[in-house]
């Protein structure tokens, strides 16, 4: 159906390596009298390694979207790198 079903141990694997990388913190909170639940917050580092994920993104759709002879799909890519990164600076 073209969905990606993503396996909830990959998932804390993820988040654990993301947490020594400093692209996000996590802090824990108590949660009735057993149980604790841990909050992940995205830090700055996380926020920019995210946008650099992003532009490479639209720089690869832009690149097939030229091999397509679609111009105006690949410009549209090309100006949402533009805008992010004037964001970013």
């Amino acid at each position: 159906n073209g969905t990606y079903n993503l396996l909830e141990g990959s998932l804390y694997n993820i988040l654990f390596k993301m947490t020594e990388k400093g692209y996000i913190s996590n802090r824990l909170e108590r949660v009735g009298v057993k149980r604790t639940r841990r909050y992940y917050h995205l830090e700055e580092k996380g926020r920019l390694y995210y946008n650099q994920l992003l532009n490479e993104y639209d720089r690869v759709c832009e690149s097939v979207s030229r091999i397509l002879d679609r111009e105006g799909d690949a410009d549209r890519y090309a100006l949402r790198v533009r805008e992010r990164n004037q964001k970013i600076s």
